[in-house]
């Protein structure tokens, strides 16, 4: 889907983020429940790089879109 709305020219107006938690005690250690926040820089840019999405879209939804959005209106 993200790699859909970039190609029709959408990625000015995408964040990518995720939600991990770091700790859970409801379960017995096991490093899969303790957070991954690898997980969009191991797994989704490499797919959404396979898919044709560029560089500069990735920076946009990484870096310049969220910077825009958390600054807006701080002038």
């Amino acid at each position: 889907m993200i790699a859909e709305l970039c190609r029709r020219g959408y990625a000015d107006r995408i964040v990518l983020s995720h939600d991990a938690a770091c700790y859970i005690d409801w379960f017995p250690h096991d490093e899969s429940r303790a957070g991954n926040y690898t997980f969009i820089h191991e797994q989704v840019l490499p797919a959404l790089r396979e898919r044709g999405v560029t560089g500069e879209q990735l920076d946009a939804m990484l870096v310049g879109n969220p910077r825009r959005y958390f600054t807006a209106g701080n002038d």
